[in-house]
């Protein structure tokens, strides 16, 4: 399966790069922990729905739903730190992106 990256190319999905972020999250958050189980969960259940789609999946999409995994397990301040890293990666692309080629 692919997915579509922000930049528009092409990429093989990859759950690991998902518990990656969401570990991350987790860090980020103070008093915030999810298990090891909970963390592949969320990413085998995002596979399970992209491989549905049957299509090409955007990072948006993808990050779409690892927040609404997140919420419903009522890991809320998790999923409100993975929205965030997505606005500023949006946000990223649209400015920094063009003019230098990368986001800081």
């Amino acid at each position: 399966m692919k997915i579509i990256k922000r930049s528009g190319a092409e990429e093989s999905f990859d759950t690991l790069k998902i518990v990656n972020a969401v570990q991350k999250a987790c860090n980020a958050t103070e008093n915030a922990y999810l298990a090891p189980e909970q963390l592949t969960d969320i990413a085998d259940y995002v596979e399970y729905k992209c491989n549905k789609l049957g299509r090409a999946v955007s990072v948006e999409e993808i990050q779409d739903m690892v927040e609404n995994q997140l919420m419903a397990i009522g890991a809320f301040s998790i999923a409100k730190i993975m929205c965030a890293t997505a606005m500023t990666a949006l946000w990223c692309g649209e400015q920094t992106r063009r003019t230098t080629g990368s986001c800081p």
